[in-house]
Order: C-alpha cells, then structure tokens, then sequence
C-alpha cells in the first residue's frame, strides 16, 4: 500500500494543497541543487523537490550555489533571478561555462528576464505559478538527460487563494510557512 503525504504550501496570497504518494520505484534520485536568497521560499522549494523523490542541496546565493555546483555532482539546478550581489542570470552563465550539459531553470517573480540570463538557462518558472508547475519542468528538465533518474513520488494538487478561504487558524500568507497537515 502507497503511503500518502498531505502538505500546504503557502506564498504570499495563494495556497497549494500537495497530496503525494510513495510509488514503488527503488531507482537512484536526481540531485537538484536550488539557490535562492529567500529561505522560506528555499525551504519550500527544497521540500517539495524532495517529496517529488529528489535529492536536493541548497545554497542561500550566488556565490554559495557556484561552490555547490563545483564541488558536488548535481543533475538540474533552479535558481531565484533576483538575488543580492549576484543574480539568477549571472550564476547561471557561471554554470554553463562550467557544465553546460546540466540544466538550469530560473524560477523567479520576476516578469521580464534580460537575454543573456535567458540565454544562460534551459527553462523558466514564475514563482505564481506554483510549486507543481515547478515540479512539471524540473521533471522534463531531468527526463531529458542521459541517466534520467525517475521521482520517487507522484503528486496531486490544489491550488487557491488565500483571500477567500483563509480563517484565523491559518498562518499569515506573508509568513511563507510550510506546513504539514497529515
């Protein structure tokens, strides 16, 4: 029997409602090294990768993230755009003179990314649109290399807004909490 995992994931005026489910592949992760300077967004992204069956490290910027990249074996890579000292786009252009042949993925707020942060990344997220359309491209991003390495994990979700539903019980939507419902 599948064991079941339930988790609300909360960014500032929306929710997702994540229900995953243990599937029986016993294969090795993929490792995905995240890089972002928000560390409630960090912890968000870095639980549901891991949910999903990933191994994943993290690194809170830019600096950090081209250490990770260097001295660990990493698969995919999701940065932030926006981040102090040095962007998104900057890391990512580092990366691929360093390893073309891993993926990067920008998943940022940001609604207009300059050509050459484009240039330097094979795919895009905002962050409005959720965790499971994350999920989705890191999942192709993967699928597309040489020793793809399947999730571990299948997921379902439901996704809201917080201005309709949200009672006094439930965390503030600003706080960027993580929390676990079962």
């Amino acid at each position: 029997m599948a064991s079941r995992v339930h988790f609300l994931v909360f960014t500032p005026g929306h929710y997702e409602v994540i229900m995953l489910t243990e599937s029986t592949h016993s294969g090795p992760s993929a490792v995905v090294l995240c890089v972002d300077d928000d560390a409630a967004m960090l912890r968000m992204v870095k639980m549901a990768l891991e949910c999903d069956g990933y191994t994943v490290l993290t690194a809170a910027n830019g600096p950090a993230g081209l250490d990770a990249f260097c001295s660990q074996a990493v698969d995919a890579v999701v940065l932030d755009y926006e981040m102090p000292g040095m962007n998104g786009g900057e890391v990512a252009a580092a990366m691929k003179r360093l390893k073309p042949e891993v993926p990067k993925l920008l998943f940022t707020a940001c609604p207009e990314i300059p050509a050459d942060a484009a240039n330097a990344v094979e795919a895009f997220c905002g962050k409005t649109n959720g965790v499971m359309e994350l999920l989705s491209r890191v999942e192709a991003m993967i699928r597309k290399l040489p020793r793809a390495a399947a999730p571990l994990m299948s997921t379902l979700s439901f996704r809201g807004t917080l201005a309709s539903t949200r009672t006094s019980a439930q965390p503030s939507p600003s706080a960027g909490a993580i929390g676990q419902v079962s």
